[in-house]
């Protein structure tokens, strides 16, 4: 029994019945086969799974250039239509999900850590920390000292720019 071709199994889990988006003058072409937790349509390909809006992207207009994200004018991550389909960076992706009010993170003076700052783990006691208090306050003395960045980041094991966060204090602000 031979498999069906790839684009073949694409096209049997399309529908072009999709609902329609007020800014957009075509419909949605729905995938109607198996999609992942965020609602973007999967299929596997050679034993990998394959979004299949970059499937769509790559079918109708070409190779999709390294690091570029297939992106929804229409704000369906189902539809597969190349005309709701455009290319755009990681940031480009950020900022229209954002404008279209559907950021995952909470950004901003409604974060946690800004409306309860008391609750952050900080330096030393934080699970990940490399630095104790008291190296911190070494650090920034030896820096006015005249100790370069790399130096104390070769010293403490850390990176350079860790070092430089801490001696301009945007890293353990609340070390004095």
């Amino acid at each position: 029994m031979s498999k069906k071709p790839f684009e073949q199994r694409f096209w049997e889990r399309v529908s072009k019945n999709g609902p329609t988006q007020p800014h957009m003058t075509t419909r949605c072409w729905e995938w109607i086969g198996t999609k992942d937790t965020h609602g973007y349509g999967q299929l596997r390909v050679k034993g990998t799974m394959t979004l299949m809006h970059r499937f769509s992207y790559n079918l109708h207009y070409g190779e999709i250039p390294n690091k570029l994200c297939v992106l929804h004018e229409c704000d369906n991550p189902s539809c597969v239509n190349p005309n709701h389909l455009w290319l755009g960076t990681k940031g480009d992706n950020t900022r229209d999900m954002e404008r279209k009010g559907r950021a995952y993170h909470p950004r901003g003076i409604s974060n946690g850590r800004h409306t309860k700052p008391e609750s952050a783990v900080r330096g030393e006691t934080h699970s990940s920390a490399k630095l104790t208090d008291d190296y911190v306050k070494e650090i920034r003395n030896l820096h006015a000292g005249g100790t370069s960045y790399s130096q104390l980041a070769k010293r403490y094991h850390v990176g350079r720019s860790t070092i430089v966060r801490i001696v301009k204090r945007e890293a353990w602000k609340h070390i004095k």
